[in-house]
């Protein structure tokens, strides 16, 4: 009876951490009342169901992070549009007012230093999604390595237990 009990939640485990590698981080391991705190296999389902809650909750972070991220992309574009609007605008000032290149230079430039301002933030904006993508492909390798570490465990249980069931 304790073998199958080992080997039946073993195997609830193996294929909940699969799922959790394909990319399900909404599931959770079902834990009654009545199921001891103090067996070690419980003990581990409900630590597999607290990290991956927390990978879940680093995955909805990230996500936020990306839409905050896209907002501020939107805003970067809408302001460099209107930089290129107010550029040609200042052109045609030019063509039409010598008498104004002075102040016309003196404004181009500072649109030039708002658009490479622009362009380094948007870099930045570049480099923060591409942290979060290979922060989030991390997570999906960390738990690869949790699945092979509760199948070694599990390996080692069942190992243990037909040991125990020879002495």
């Amino acid at each position: 009876k304790q073998r199958k009990y080992l080997q039946t939640t073993i195997d609830k485990y193996v294929g909940y951490m699969a799922e959790v590698v394909k990319g399900n981080l909404t599931i959770r391991l079902p834990f009654g009342a009545k199921q001891e705190d103090d067996d070690p296999l419980v003990v581990l389902g409900r630590n597999l169901n607290e990290t991956v809650a927390s990978l879940q909750g680093m995955i909805l972070q990230i996500r936020e992070a990306a839409n905050d991220l896209s907002s501020a992309a939107s805003e970067i574009l809408a302001a460099t549009t209107q930089q290129v609007v107010g550029a040609n605008e200042q052109s045609v000032a030019i063509s039409q007012t010598t008498t104004t290149v002075d102040e016309v230079k003196v404004i181009s430039e500072q649109a030039i230093q708002r658009s490479q301002e622009v362009v380094d933030a948007s870099q930045h904006t570049v480099q923060i999604s591409r942290s979060g993508e290979e922060a989030v492909q991390e997570t999906v390798g960390n738990m690869a390595q949790i699945k092979a570490r509760v199948e070694g465990i599990a390996e080692s249980i069942l190992a243990l237990s037909t040991q125990a069931q020879q002495i």
